[in-house]
């Protein structure tokens, strides 16, 4: 929104200004070795200060920085919606939930807190009560696994049962069922990032 910006006046909606504005992301400079040479990053095209990539509250997600039109179209069609850091209380996380389970999808949330059994939001997700990053990585070993076993002509593992390459996995931390590197960026940006998503068919 900043006059002489580089992105001001762009429809940040539009996918034609997505390589523009990828081009005004940078990493978060190294802090200056004391407080008295810190200087505001400014962006070398336009010399206008630069901003976190974030979100203010008087904020929407957009299709160049976000691409939350690409996530809701992806949605329509994912099997599964694996649901990681956010509290699912702004608008694109919800739509995004409220598609997948329009469209029948497995959600699973993964949170370090237990859910609100009270909230509708809530109803039919499988809750993983864990820290992603312990128990993310375990679940992509997981995947691998199947993955590996079906491109070398294994049929797929019936429900219940393990996979012939399954990476063993410890009992996980807890599992209830709920109800029935910053970096910058030149310019502006309803709420929290939105939840990565896997179609797998």
């Amino acid at each position: 929104q900043v006059v002489r910006s580089c992105l001001n006046g762009l429809d940040l909606d539009d996918p034609a200004h997505i390589e523009k504005a990828a081009a005004c992301v940078m990493a978060t400079p190294r802090p200056a070795e004391s407080e008295g040479h810190e200087q505001l990053p400014k962006c070398p095209k336009c010399g206008v200060r630069q901003r976190p990539k974030i979100l203010w509250f008087d904020e929407c997600y957009n299709e160049v920085l976000y691409r939350s039109n690409t996530a809701l179209q992806v949605v329509q069609n994912c099997d599964v919606l694996v649901i990681i850091g956010t509290q699912l209380t702004t608008g694109l996380p919800q739509r995004i939930v409220q598609i997948a389970k329009e469209r029948e999808a497995r959600i699973i949330r993964m949170d370090t807190s237990s859910p609100d059994l009270a909230d509708p939001l809530n109803e039919g997700m499988l809750h993983v009560k864990a820290k992603s990053g312990e128990a993310l990585p375990k679940v992509v070993a997981e995947l691998r696994g199947l993955l590996n076993g079906v491109a070398n002509g294994e049929p797929p593992p019936q429900e219940g049962k393990p996979c012939a390459d399954e990476v063993p996995l410890p009992p996980p931390p807890s599992v209830e069922p709920a109800g029935a590197g910053a970096s910058e960026v030149n310019g502006g940006g309803d709420d929290a990032s939105p939840s990565k998503k896997k179609k797998k068919k």
